[in-house]
């Protein structure tokens, strides 16, 4: 939650450049999603569960990576 509301290197030291970027995505995606619910995730290229497509936001050096579902339990 401290990412998503930019408040990560208040409670636990200093955020990492990392945590940061991670935390602009979230937040960008939370704005998009207020400005159109139905479409804002489309619109940012993401999947739907139905073509067997997931995102994966802070994983390993990247922000967001596009994959499978089917790949979620090697994550």
């Amino acid at each position: 939650m401290p990412l998503m509301f930019g408040t990560a290197g208040e409670y636990h030291g200093p955020s990492t450049a990392y945590e940061g970027m991670v935390a602009r995505s979230l937040q960008g995606f939370w704005l998009a999603f207020t400005k159109d619910p139905k479409e804002c995730l489309r619109n940012l290229g993401w999947g739907s569960n139905e073509d067997d497509s997931a995102e994966v936001i802070g994983g390993e050096n990247v922000t967001v990576e596009h994959i499978k579902v089917s790949q979620l339990d090697t994550c």
